[in-house]
Formats: C-alpha cells, sequence, structure tokens
C-alpha cells in the first residue's frame, strides 16, 4: 500500500540510496530502502518514505498479533494496524481514495 503527499515529509528506512548526475553534481533522486520491523510470530512489516510517498508492505493481519491464524476480515482493520505503524515513525496515516 502506498500513498502520497503533497506536504514533505520525513525519510524513512533502513539506507538511502543517492542518485547523482556526475556532470553537475547535482542529486537526482534519494531512495530510500524499506526499513523492516518484526513482529511477533515472524511477522514482518516493511515501511519507507522517499520525502513525500509513503509505502508499508506485509500482512498487517499477523503483524503482533496472538490470534493470527485468521486474517482481518476488513481492508480498514489492515490499514489501522499500518497507521499504528506510521505514527510510531513520524509518518501520516494512509487516508482513503478521495479521486481515482
Amino acid at each position: 500500500m502506498h500513498q502520497e503527499y503533497l506536504e514533505h515529509l520525513p525519510l524513512v528506512g533502513s539506507s538511502l540510496f543517492i542518485e547523482e548526475d556526475l556532470e553537475t553534481g547535482e542529486i537526482l533522486s534519494k531512495s530510500p530502502k524499506g526499513l523492516q520491523l518484526e513482529g511477533s510470530y515472524s511477522s514482518k512489516i516493511i515501511i519507507r518514505c522517499n520525502g513525500n510517498k509513503v509505502s508499508v508492505t506485509g500482512n498487517p493481519s499477523r503483524y503482533n498479533r496472538i490470534d493470527n491464524l485468521f486474517g482481518f476480515d476488513s481492508i480498514d482493520k489492515c490499514v489501522q494496524v499500518f497507521n499504528i505503524i506510521l505514527k510510531k515513525h513520524g509518518l501520516p496515516p494512509f487516508t482513503k481514495c478521495t479521486k481515482t
């Protein structure tokens, strides 16, 4: 899941790849490698933010849940888990789509 924001957000990841134009020295892009967060029972979520796009991958139905045999029955419950994680890392929550 990912969402783009208009405001500038902090870079979040485990390391940062920087692309630089060798002729001009201009920084062309900055791309963080995903930050892997381990929950209970070998559950993993990966988050990253490049400054305006927040991305989260992984199975929120398993993350830090003892009863992770059965998944969540709605997308809203999954997004709620992602939003708790994003808040802990200083990032805004995912919101419902307002335009396509």
